[in-house]
């Protein structure tokens, strides 16, 4: 391998939607020792300069030689970010899915339980009102 930097090929790998997600693929492929260089796509300079933000997405270009490792990596993570799911997403699933479960059967997280909440904001309303009225009769 030659140490001239004339030698070195760089090219386009992935045209990633925004800072944030050409960011994460930075830093993953910096973690397998993939040096990336990321560019705005098109006129996106200018555009984030006059508009704050660009629609044409960051560039990111890789080695030649890193580009088959690199591709792979990112195909990872598009692939794990794009198929994750939202919280309870599965469970409402498995509702549509199986007539025999009900909600009543799945066990939710106390703060998403309506029945749960329902009782104790009755029973903090009945305390309050009786510590209230006691207060009352008292003075």
């Amino acid at each position: 391998m030659s140490n001239n930097l004339n030698d070195v090929k760089i090219i386009k790998i992935y045209n990633a939607r925004d800072d944030i997600e050409a960011g994460m693929i930075a830093a993953a492929l910096e973690e397998y020792g993939i040096y990336c260089h990321i560019m705005e796509s098109g006129s996106g300079d200018w555009l984030k300069i006059t508009q704050g933000f660009s629609v044409f997405g960051q560039d990111i270009y890789v080695k030649e030689q890193d580009a088959d490792k690199a591709s792979a990596i990112i195909q990872d993570i598009v692939r794990s970010y794009e198929t994750e799911e939202t919280p309870f997403e599965s469970i409402e699933a498995e509702l549509e899915a199986d007539d025999t479960l009900t909600n009543e059967s799945i066990n939710y997280p106390w703060f998403r339980n309506k029945r749960l909440l329902t009782r104790i904001f009755i029973i903090v309303f009945v305390v309050l009102t009786l510590i209230t009225f006691l207060l009352a009769n008292t003075l």
